[in-house]
């Protein structure tokens, strides 16, 4: 059935960059177009795909007068963006990946917060997947820690907030806030991390932001053409935080506020890209951040300024004055996790498994053991809420029910905070203190 909401304020414009996604883009679609909330408008900007994705993409168009059908001639993701947003008409913008799907009530749910409490951006959470049909995996992840949620956070009191998880489709923007603080992507080749910049500003200029402690985004992890995937962009990275300095720099007072967390923020992406890119260009990458940040830190002392944590401290300390020293450290935390799940793997492959805890890391956790041929039996939580619950096919039950008939079975604790409370809640319920593990995954770069 034809939609048209020609005569109706249009309440959010969806933009949707497009390129070569003939196997995800009709789910994608149809969780777009059927959502609850109607007064929308879909913005899809496609780079000339060649396999087929541009012709459904037509097929949408032909049935559904909220959708719009644009040409990236420039094969930017950033570029793609911007012209949608550009175009744009509604009150608010949303972005959604091609290769990615979204909850049907997801905008209709955002769209009346961001009303409610005036609101330049509002977020949800969201869970990574991979595989198709009864393969596939979800991991649930938050954007913030419990704290933030479900209150007004104003960004220029608290610069906690850009140490939160990035990804800009989990949300909505005010367009009238991107339009007049010229939030903007940078327009390089293709899909390089033109997602950081825009987080970057856009949180950088924001009054209040919203997070909703409710899971709306549904992200893919195993589309081989994703940028996340191509190692060889070994200095968009650096490129794209450039991008957000100079744009920064053009209003002191905002370089002066944010300088320390844009630091931290770019050491943060920056060593994420090393542990990407292939061995050969990485000696070539961490000159090039080398140089940058003896161009950004003034003194050594900075560095205890920009991270709270030691171990940080010492990583960007011989960032700056020991190269040799830095790759080391870096890569040996990587060697140390793989060992880590290695003998986990060895040790579980004979047992039940239960993991305790079916938050982020427990459902990631999940993941990795199914990847390695480990089979979960159930996941054992103290949240009564998440009882009964079902996760990649695995029953969530209360800890002393899991552990009622299976004393005898391996349990791994996964939450950090509470994990000596939980294992001295085990051996109260009867397991044995060799059948209890803790996971550890600060080694771990979850890609």
């Amino acid at each position: 059935m034809e939609m048209n909401n020609s005569n109706e304020e249009i309440k959010i414009s969806i933009i949707m960059p497009s390129f070569n996604v003939v196997n995800y883009i009709r789910e994608c679609m149809d969780s777009v177009v059927n959502q609850t909330l109607k007064e929308i408008e879909i913005i899809v900007v496609d780079a000339n795909s060649t396999d087929g994705t541009f012709e459904i993409l037509k097929e949408y168009e032909a049935k559904d007068s909220r959708v719009h059908i644009l040409i990236d001639d420039k094969a930017s993701t950033g570029y793609a963006n911007n012209k949608a947003i550009d175009f744009a008409k509604g009150k608010y913008i949303g972005i959604v990946e091609t290769d990615d799907f979204i909850r049907l009530d997801m905008y209709e749910k955002l769209y009346q917060i961001a009303e409610d409490t005036g609101c330049d951006i509002v977020k949800g959470d969201y869970d990574s997947f991979s595989g198709d049909g009864d393969k596939r995996r979800y991991v649930k992840h938050h954007l913030a820690p419990t704290k933030a949620y479900d209150r007004v956070l104003y960004p220029k009191k608290d610069n906690e907030i850009f140490e939160y998880v990035m990804f800009n489709w989990a949300g909505i923007y005010n367009h009238k806030f991107l339009i007049e603080n010229d939030i903007r992507h940078q327009e390089t080749k293709g899909a390089s991390f033109q997602d950081n910049g825009f987080f970057f500003l856009a949180y950088s200029y924001a009054e209040k932001v919203f997070f909703v402690r409710e899971s709306f985004y549904r992200y893919r992890r195993d589309n081989p053409n994703s940028s996340i995937n191509n190692p060889n962009k070994v200095f968009c990275m650096c490129d794209e935080y450039d991008f957000i300095e100079k744009k920064l720099k053009t209003t002191s007072d905002v370089w002066d506020r944010v300088k320390y967390p844009y630091l931290k923020r770019r050491y943060g992406a920056c060593s994420w890209t090393l542990k990407k890119v292939k061995k050969d260009y990485r000696d070539d990458l961490i000159a090039r951040m080398q140089a940058d940040f003896q161009r950004l830190i003034s003194s050594y002392d900075e560095i205890d300024l920009i991270q709270s944590k030691r171990e940080y401290q010492e990583e960007m300390k011989a960032l700056l004055y020991n190269p040799d020293e830095y790759k080391s450290i870096v890569f040996r935390k990587q060697e140390r996790f793989e060992t880590n799940i290695c003998r986990l793997v060895k040790l579980l492959q004979k047992y039940r498994v239960i993991i305790v805890g079916c938050g982020e890391r427990g459902t990631r956790l999940e993941c990795i053991l199914h990847s390695r041929g480990i089979m979960v039996a159930t996941f054992a939580d103290n949240n009564a809420l998440l009882s009964g619950e079902n996760w990649n096919g695995i029953s969530v039950l209360p800890l002393s029910d899991a552990v009622e008939n299976s004393e005898n079975d391996y349990y791994v604790i996964t939450p950090q905070k509470e994990k000596k409370r939980i294992k001295k809640q085990l051996l109260e319920l009867g397991v044995n203190n060799q059948n209890i593990f803790f996971y550890n995954e600060s080694f771990y770069v979850w890609d």
